[in-house]
């Protein structure tokens, strides 16, 4: 924080728009609670970002920021789980024990803010999170049509996605998604 701090204030001159991948979700060894210190640390500090116009409960810590006519939004792990189904989690094993990787809500986030008044007819919207839509093992594709459903249920207003900005691969790489 304090080397790049939030809004541009510390060594990098620009705002820091993080989000939370499946390595920061603690080994279930280690924490006996649904507590993450990450997803509340990354919450926490979105009240302090610039631009931003809508965000989660500090415990789920998905957010949206614009930049000029462009909505920006951060559904940190994948754009999946919706409402209270606990399907949408993922598990990870590794020689340290497992790690419940859980999307807090990030789909249920993308719809009700698609809903909300905050986002004008034939607004162009970048998906932010970790897992991107050809990962099959982490995002199978039940939850991808689900994310699908979502978005498509906007497109009569004109609102769409123009680009998905994601992680985890370990490399660049420009696709098309359909």
């Amino acid at each position: 924080e304090q080397a790049y701090g939030v809004c541009g204030e510390g060594e990098l001159i620009y705002p820091v728009y993080e989000g939370y991948g499946n390595h920061d979700f603690p080994y279930m060894s280690q924490f006996d609670s649904d507590y993450h210190p990450v997803i509340s640390w990354i919450g926490d500090r979105t009240q302090y970002r610039a631009n931003v116009v809508h965000a989660a409960p500090v415990e789920d810590a998905h957010y949206v920021w614009k930049w000029d006519d462009i909505h920006f939004v951060n559904l940190n792990v994948k754009p999946s789980g919706i409402d209270d189904d606990h399907a949408y989690e993922d598990t990870e094993k590794s020689s340290k024990g497992f790690r419940r990787v859980h999307p807090h809500f990030a789909l249920e986030f993308l719809d009700d803010y698609m809903k909300s008044d905050a986002v004008e007819d034939d607004a162009q919207l970048v998906i932010m999170s970790h897992y991107g839509p050809n990962n099959s093992k982490r995002f199978p594709d039940d939850e991808r049509d689900a994310f699908c459903e979502v978005l498509e249920d906007h497109e009569e207003d004109g609102k769409r996605v123009i680009a998905w900005l994601h992680g985890h691969s370990h490399k660049s790489d420009f696709y098309e998604w359909e």
